[in-house]
């Protein structure tokens, strides 16, 4: 999915210098899939945000189980996956175990806006 309201990675970091400038103490850069490659460039969101800030990084979007939570570590220093506990109260358990969970489809995931009630 390619949507953004930035002409390329260095508008992105331009504003990403800007922030960390100001007194914040970390960053969440909230993306659709955390491993999509942004901007036409061959890295994703967090490692171009790496490159223009020290601070440190908070990264989600279909972080799901273990192997996606490895894989998006490399590249932050917190993984957020708040659907995916919504919809699994023993996301962290399942984590821990290694237990390969299904990345629900954004239709599925949804549902977390609705009044429908969560598994």
């Amino acid at each position: 999915m390619s949507v953004s309201l930035f002409s390329g990675s260095e508008e992105w970091q331009d504003l990403i210098r800007l922030l960390a400038a100001e007194p914040l103490d970390t960053l969440s850069v909230s993306t659709y899939d955390f491993n999509d490659k942004a901007f036409g460039t061959d890295k994703n969101m967090a490692r171009l945000t790496r490159e223009a800030t020290s601070l440190p990084l908070c990264i989600c979007g279909k972080i799901h189980n273990r192997k996606t939570a490895d894989q998006a570590i490399l590249d932050a220093d917190i993984v957020l996956s708040a659907k995916s506990m919504l919809f699994n109260q023993n996301l962290v358990e399942d984590m821990q175990t290694g237990k390969d969970r299904p990345l629900y489809s954004s239709e599925e995931a949804n549902r977390a806006y609705t009044g429908e009630a969560l598994p």
